[in-house]
């Protein structure tokens, strides 16, 4: 296999950060309301995982979804599907959501 590019490498143990490692590392760079917004989306059904503003707006109770989904997109976090105007939530980031709020309580 190819080996990791030296950012992707823990400098302290030398070796590659698990996924949710490298989950945290983006949830951890949001700012509070950001980061407990992207944690609501692991309330939602994960079928399917893609969603209209407003939903988002519903979920965040926010006038404007737009600011948050753009720094999410802007964090890799979210994805914004052209084709459909909804914003997709990749699996594994849901289920890194909704340990979150587990965490959280």
């Amino acid at each position: 296999g190819e080996a990791a590019p030296a950012d992707r490498i823990d400098p302290k143990t030398g070796t590659i950060p698990t996924v949710s490692a490298l989950f945290k590392k983006s949830t951890d760079r949001l700012d509070e309301k950001t980061r407990n917004c992207f944690m609501l989306l692991g309330a939602l059904k994960p079928d399917p995982l893609t969603y209209d503003l407003g939903v988002l707006q519903a979920l965040w109770e926010v006038e404007d979804a737009k600011p948050i989904v753009r720094k999410l997109i802007d964090f890799g976090l979210l994805e914004f599907l052209a084709k459909t105007s909804r914003y997709q939530l990749h699996s594994l980031l849901h289920q890194h959501a909704q340990l979150m709020a587990s965490d959280h309580k």
